[in-house]
């Protein structure tokens, strides 16, 4: 498969077609997206059927997990949270994703702010 990458037109974010990420990506893959990942800042992987196992191997693909004592994960999982809105809710949401790449080596943080 051949990675699509569509930007949004916008500020940021574009969608990422041509992968399954429901399996193990070869390192071009994981290049490629991180690619995009630190050029578009927001990324979609539309039509994915992911399970929990998918998605967390999917995130070490990044980084290792970090430990975060203000929010707790879904029941079941270390490391998979809910965020959950109503369609009513108005605010601004910031989210700090931080992973350290280990002891010795740089961290690669990502910050996304949402506006509502």
């Amino acid at each position: 498969m051949t990675i699509n990458i569509k930007p949004s037109g916008e500020a940021c974010g574009a969608e990422i077609t041509g992968v399954d990420l429901t399996g193990t990506l070869s390192d071009e893959e994981i290049k490629s997206i991180r690619e995009a990942w630190l050029s578009h800042h927001v990324l979609s992987f539309p039509e994915q059927a992911m399970s929990d196992d998918d998605l967390e191997r999917f995130t070490l693909c990044f980084g290792c997990f970090g430990d975060d004592p203000f929010i707790a994960p879904i029941t079941g999982r270390n490391n998979i949270v809910a965020v959950k809105r109503t369609a009513d809710e108005k605010f601004l949401f910031l989210l700090i994703i931080g992973t350290q790449i280990g002891a010795s080596k740089k961290t690669l943080q990502l910050a996304h702010v949402f506006l509502a």
